[in-house]
């Protein structure tokens, strides 16, 4: 009888531990939903122990479609206020600050340094922060995105095939196809490069340098259109070779302004003085000294003044290395200032040794310089070198004298450039 019951006994309890083992943990019915996503068909007949291994073999290979923006930060941390009440944190600038109720900065909080840009988590925080997908650059032949740090992010697209990773700015790159195209080069002409044939980027070739040249632009040309390069006169230059400049545009400024005292869209109106030229309009004002029938205007040198057009003998003769000229005007060569005595011929001697009748007796140069001798400078200053310094013009002579450039006993004067 003791057996018998002993042996009832034991088949309670095991059925008791059947039971539990079946139920899991203390008998629980296993509500255990796992909201994983994992579409979970556990269609085991349920041999196990209870060990439920359950191994996750999530890999997480998703792609990662991030497109650079911040994702919604549901951080409670996102509601704490950094700032002393009354304030609240924002950006100022290019850092977090704290700002009043009227949005005026009272302290920053933390420099945005190293790329970090500040960004605004709630109505009282921001934070600076490294901002996804800021630019892109080609990485190991694929296009790839990097913070705003400058750390690598993720890869944008895989270049297969033919194509090949290019770089078009400073901020995207892209998968494309290469061939050879034309752009203009930093130097004006028209260079050889790689086009990519898929977008409407145009890049310097892949390392941002100029190509070989396909063609050079003459002088006063330009190459023009990045799309379509092609070689096309400057400025107001004209002609089969852009030789041409015209009237009343200053050749010597690269064609791009008005000569003398022309003013107008297209320097068509005289705004200056011509001393009654009609048809030129080579000074300034009245205070310059107009040359009859050229584009030339002259003044003289400071400290020397020009009186009503005329130059008066009340400056101080300098020696060469002295002389200067007023803004816009340059001491001028020996060749131009014998061209003052047009009226009178000259004997060229050569290496710019003239014979002239003194400027007094001559209609064009007494125009200049007016006919009283006691008001024309003595010996004017030129550009020309000669052996011993510089060339200069004894206008009371009609001679011209090599000097050094020490001598003591010249005027300057000057001719618009």
């Amino acid at each position: 009888m003791a057996i018998r019951l002993f042996l009832v006994l034991s088949v309670i309890l095991m059925l008791s531990a059947c039971q539990k083992a079946n139920n899991g943990d203390g008998g629980d019915t296993d509500t255990d939903t796992n909201s994983d996503t994992d579409t979970d068909t556990d269609s085991d007949t349920d041999t196990d122990s209870d060990s439920d291994t359950d191994s996750d073999t999530d890999s997480n290979t998703d792609t990662n479609t991030d497109t650079g923006t911040e994702p919604e930060d549901t951080d409670t941390m996102a509601q704490v206020n950094p700032c002393p009440e009354g304030q609240h944190g924002a950006c100022y600038g290019d850092s977090v600050w704290c700002l009043d109720s009227e949005d005026e900065p009272l302290s920053m909080l933390d420099e945005c340094v190293n790329g970090e840009q500040c960004i605004i988590k709630s109505d009282v925080r921001a934070e600076c922060l490294c901002v996804k997908d800021h630019y892109r650059r080609c990485y190991a032949g694929d296009v790839w995105s990097y913070d705003s740090c400058g750390a690598l992010d993720i890869r944008r697209a895989d270049c297969t095939g033919a194509a090949v990773c290019m770089k078009f700015g400073s901020t995207q790159a892209d998968c494309c196809t290469p061939q050879a195209g034309t752009h203009c080069g930093e130097d004006e002409n028209i260079h050889w490069t790689t086009v990519c044939e898929t977008l409407d980027y145009y890049d310097v070739q892949s390392d941002d340098t100029d190509g070989e040249v396909m063609e050079y632009c003459v002088e006063n040309a330009h190459c023009v259109n990045d799309v379509t390069p092609v070689c096309e006169c400057a400025n107001e230059w004209f002609g089969t070779d852009c030789e041409q400049c015209p009237n009343n545009w200053d050749s010597y400024q690269d064609c791009e302004v008005c000569s003398g005292g022309w003013v107008g869209e297209n320097c068509d109106s005289c705004g200056g003085y011509n001393g009654g030229n009609i048809g030129y309009c080579q000074c300034p004002s009245d205070e310059y000294l107009p040359q009859k029938d050229t584009n030339n205007c002259w003044t003289c040198g400071w400290p020397q003044l020009a009186d009503s057009g005329i130059c008066s003998d009340d400056g101080t003769m300098v020696d060469w290395t002295a002389a200067s000229c007023p803004d816009g005007f340059r001491m001028p060569t020996v060749y131009e200032v014998v061209e003052l005595f047009s009226a009178a011929g000259v004997t060229d001697y050569g290496d710019g040794n003239f014979s002239v009748i003194p400027c007094h007796y001559d209609s064009v140069c007494s125009a200049v310089y007016g006919t009283e001798e006691d008001l024309i400078p003595r010996r004017l200053w030129t550009s020309t070198t000669c052996a011993e310094g510089h060339i200069y013009v004894n206008m009371g002579t009609g001679y011209t004298t090599c000097a050094e450039d020490s001598y003591f006993g010249g005027y300057s004067v000057c001719i618009r450039n």
